[in-house]
């Protein structure tokens, strides 16, 4: 084969190239069938998209739900004393009337701090010796008392009487840190959760 042949297949090979090749759209055919597609692109990617959210957010509730309850559970299992704590409790509010005179009364207790206990009950007037953030109880006990043991004037014999005792006991070791008879109940529920207890 010489060169005029190796010509002649050349340039009919490039020949049978351009009959192969598609005729291009018209030039705005193929600027509407872009954006059509780029519109198309750009919707279906927002609605993956927004059903990626709506599937999150539905495997979330159930963990959301979970956490809920378990603080709930926790918060309530944190405030509730135990069965031993509030037997002690009922066994110094007992103590207290018997030795005030009224073996029949009710009472209640709540958890605090000792600084807002004598903010409470004594109106802040506190000990130094006993730190602000101590946990205590207080006790208030409802009867009819005559406190002969009570501090008064000396030369004085008028017997104190009240209606509430009132005690702060130290929340660890139940030591009483202040006593208090008279005739004015104070809301216990400010400071917490309040205990019913059986004197």
């Amino acid at each position: 084969m010489n060169t005029a042949d190796i010509d002649h297949l050349l340039q009919d090979a490039a020949r049978r190239w351009n009959a192969w090749q598609p005729t291009p759209p018209p030039l705005a055919e193929a600027v509407t069938r872009a954006q059509t597609s780029r519109r198309r692109s750009k919707s279906t990617w927002l609605a993956i998209a927004a059903s990626v959210i709506v599937v999150i957010a539905i495997a979330t509730i159930p963990v959301l739900r979970s956490l809920s309850t378990d603080r709930h559970s926790t918060h309530a299992a944190a405030s509730r004393p135990s069965d031993s704590t509030i037997a002690k409790l009922s066994q110094i509010a007992r103590t207290a009337a018997v030795a005030n005179g009224d073996p029949h009364v009710t009472a209640e207790a709540v958890r605090t701090t000792y600084l807002l206990a004598e903010k409470a009950i004594l109106g802040g007037d506190r000990s130094f010796l006993t730190p602000d953030n101590a946990p205590v109880w207080i006790i208030q006990i409802h009867g009819t008392f005559n406190c002969a043991g009570c501090s008064r004037p000396p030369g004085s014999h008028v017997v104190i009487k009240g209606t509430i005792i009132t005690l702060i006991e130290d929340a660890a070791a139940f030591m009483p840190h202040d006593f208090t008879i008279g005739d004015q109940a104070h809301d216990l529920t400010a400071l917490g959760t309040v205990v019913r207890l059986s004197p």
